[in-house]
């Protein structure tokens, strides 16, 4: 069998990848292992998840997503990505055709059949860095990388399916195989797969920044050593002599009539400063800027634990989960989307689970962003309603009413929207409507001037009960019947 506990331990004291034991000691290549190279020192290693609600990913839709290291710190500077989540990627059989080994590579198996070049070299697209159980909390080590709460322990699949969607089989029994986490190498210790199955892995990989990558960076030392210092040197010597020659021509520019004319630019400056600085002036500019405020309104969005997203912001009493909200044609607005990772934040035409076929995206910017703005500018022709969704998950959203407002005030928009302002206490200059039902319990009415008419026919029927006070003329043309 291809799995040998002591050739393994020897291969790997002696620098050297552990693949098959159908390969001698002397056949194996080289790699680093306990001699660790600067490339396989994860320097991002504070920023992989340790919990499995950290842990965002664990479906087919998800495959090949990034994790990001603001899942672990929401307020680091600037962001990185971590891990990528791989689901159900096919492995590639090892050269000897035995099916005793697999190995990660970029490229699929062209066929059942298709192996790696050779097992004495390592495969040019080869992937390593696999993230181990030894990265999570004890209480979620058993999870698995498909688990509805997922953790980081392999599944794999043996199976004749050539594509991971069609795949029909359980996973294989992780006691029948070792996976190595470090190189990407799987090895089958029983129950091979047969000549007629591809092998599949689902695994999380880190893809964070290492000692390497920050070395040739520069965000980590130099690769210069001595070199740098001395070079390091030079240049502050030549700094020094640039800062001497700077000095002595400040010294010799201030004794110059120059100066002489650069109090009389700074003079006139601050005159026209003064005149320009008037109270007509201010007053335009701070209505000009006021009236930018009022035309543009800003939510924060977030989803800190999922199932909802939250707001705050205008026409909010605090923070609101997945609240209705009201928009005007003609205006602009800011949702402010933080703390929402694996919540995309999508504006579309259908209520209900996310549907890439009726994304919204006119007047829209930056539609669908999990830590970012999204900028609506709501054009006159948008729908009476449109809907907030999560990518990922249904139930996260609300309704968007889309209304209008006319140079006048006046405010219109579907049934839905203005019924909504029942019970509420509305104050306006001018009412136009084709009909007004109303009940009047308790009330006075003054009319300052114009004209008032009560109907307009003979037949219809005014009734008051109770004092009518009237105080100036009051004129009829007909009474028919009753008393004074």
């Amino acid at each position: 069998m291809a799995y040998n506990t002591s050739n393994r331990s020897e291969r790997l004291l002696q620098g050297r990848r552990f693949t098959t034991d159908n390969l001698s000691l002397t056949q194996e290549a080289f790699t680093d292992v306990f001699d660790l190279g600067a490339g396989e020192i994860f320097t991002d290693d504070g920023l992989i998840p340790t919990g499995s609600s950290q842990l965002p990913y664990s479906g087919s839709s998800q495959n090949g997503a990034i994790v990001s290291g603001s899942v672990v710190n929401p307020s680091i500077g600037t962001d990185v990505n971590v891990l990528k989540y791989h689901y159900r990627k096919k492995l590639k059989q090892a050269a000897d055709g035995q099916r005793e080994v697999y190995y990660f590579t970029t490229s699929d198996p062209s066929s059942v059949s298709d192996t790696v070049t050779s097992d004495q070299l390592i495969e040019t697209d080869q992937q390593t860095n696999f993230v181990s159980p030894k990265y999570i909390i004890a209480s979620d080590s058993p999870n698995n990388t498909e688990s509805s709460t997922p953790g980081y322990k392999v599944v794999v699949y043996k199976d004749t399916a050539s594509s991971a969607g069609s795949i029909s089989s359980d996973p294989a029994d992780p006691s029948t195989y070792v996976f190595d986490f470090k190189t990407g190498v799987l090895t089958w210790v029983s129950n091979a797969p047969s000549a007629t199955q591809f092998v599949y892995i689902s695994v999380y990989q880190y893809i964070g920044r290492t000692l390497r990558s920050q070395i040739d960076d520069g965000s980590i030392g130099s690769g210069g050593g001595g070199g740098d210092v001395t070079a390091l040197n030079a240049f502050t010597g030549s700094i020094d002599g640039e800062v001497t020659a700077l000095m002595a021509a400040t010294a010799s520019y201030a004794a110059s009539s120059v100066v002489t004319a650069l109090d009389g630019e700074v003079t006139s400056l601050m005159a026209a400063t003064s005149s320009y600085a008037t109270a007509a002036n201010l007053t335009s500019a701070s209505s000009s800027l006021a009236a930018d405020l009022l035309r543009t309104s800003t939510w924060s969005v977030q989803s800190p634990s999922g199932g909802q997203y939250q707001f705050t912001g205008p026409g909010l009493n605090g923070t609101e989960n997945k609240p209705a909200i009201y928009l005007m044609r003609g205006e602009k607005y800011r949702f402010a989307v933080s703390n929402a990772s694996g919540h995309p934040f999508y504006i579309q035409t259908s209520a209900g689970a996310y549907n890439a076929s009726n994304v919204y995206s006119d007047g829209v910017t930056n539609n669908g962003t999990q830590n970012g703005n999204i900028d609506f500018n709501v054009q006159f022709d948008a729908p009476d309603i449109l809907y907030y969704v999560c990518q990922y998950h249904s139930g996260m959203g609300n309704a968007i009413h889309i209304i209008n407002k006319d140079k006048a005030g006046l405010i219109s928009g579907s049934a839905q929207i203005v019924s909504g302002l029942a019970g509420q206490n509305i104050s306006v200059g001018e009412l136009t409507a084709t009909k007004v039902v109303s009940n009047i319990i308790s009330q006075s009415i003054s009319f300052a001037s114009g004209s008032t008419i009560f109907g307009d026919e003979l037949t219809d029927t005014h009734q008051i009960t109770g004092s009518l006070s009237l105080t100036g003329s009051f004129s009829f043309s007909e009474i028919d019947g009753g008393n004074f």
